[in-house]
């Protein structure tokens, strides 16, 4: 985002047949709307440059919201923030959406799961997948998994999971002070934390947490950016 070194209220520059050609009135009125709308009215007074970072990417966006448009595109808008200002400005997205189109473009793929409600996924220039993450999610492994921290030997706590019908992969995460945490992919969308449950007591090992888990965007994001072009144009070909 790139921002006037001025004060706050030179919000009001624009390109040339935007804002000024309206009245006086009607540009201060559209200035201190998106002061309000960001969160801005309490350093209109400041420079610009005298504001944190945060800040400084919320007069990046009051500026996007001038005019009212209806789309709004956003470029990493939350890079180099302390994790409130992350929260706050990842707020501020979530009520814009709810009044325009708001595309945002990031690496930071725990921010697009957390604020967007549909991903495109570019590789190499080309668009490999589209849908919500939950669909994505799905369509990496349409299998559920779950997560789940147990106290006993970890053979003991592994063997008694692989033992559950319709599990067909247990992971290891960590194994310490008697407690070890795994994760368990099924072979098809149904629940099994009751049978994991079940088994693990049967075993002898007391669970301490057990959870349902979506897959995360990273993995959706690495699983199908690293196939080849080949493996990308085959499946594009078959959804079509």
């Amino acid at each position: 985002m790139l921002f006037p070194w001025g004060r706050v209220l030179l919000l009001e520059r624009l390109q040339p047949g935007g804002l000024h050609s309206w009245g006086l009135h009607a540009r201060k009125q559209q200035v201190l709307a998106a002061a309000h709308r960001t969160g801005l009215e309490e350093v209109l007074p400041r420079v610009i440059r005298s504001l944190s970072k945060g800040y400084r990417q919320r007069v990046g966006i009051a500026q996007a919201l001038l005019g009212s448009p209806q789309l709004i595109i956003l470029d990493e808008p939350t890079v180099g923030l302390d994790p409130a200002q992350v929260i706050e400005i990842r707020n501020l997205i979530r009520e814009l959406g709810k009044a325009h189109t708001v595309i945002l473009s990031s690496h930071i793929l725990s921010e697009v799961q957390a604020v967007c409600q549909q991903v495109l996924i570019l590789s190499k220039g080309r668009l490999v997948a589209v849908g919500s993450p939950e669909e994505l999610g799905e369509t990496l492994n349409p299998g559920s998994r779950l997560r789940a921290t147990a106290q006993g030997e970890p053979d003991t706590v592994l063997a008694a999971v692989r033992s559950v019908p319709g599990i067909c992969k247990v992971e290891l995460e960590s194994a310490a002070d008697g407690q070890v945490t795994f994760t368990a992919e099924s072979e098809d969308a149904a629940d099994r934390r009751a049978a994991v449950s079940r088994a693990l007591t049967e075993a002898g090992c007391t669970v301490l947490a057990l959870a349902a888990e979506n897959r995360s965007l990273e993995e959706v994001f690495l699983a199908l950016t690293e196939k080849t072009p080949e493996q990308n144009t085959s499946a594009e070909g078959e959804e079509n």
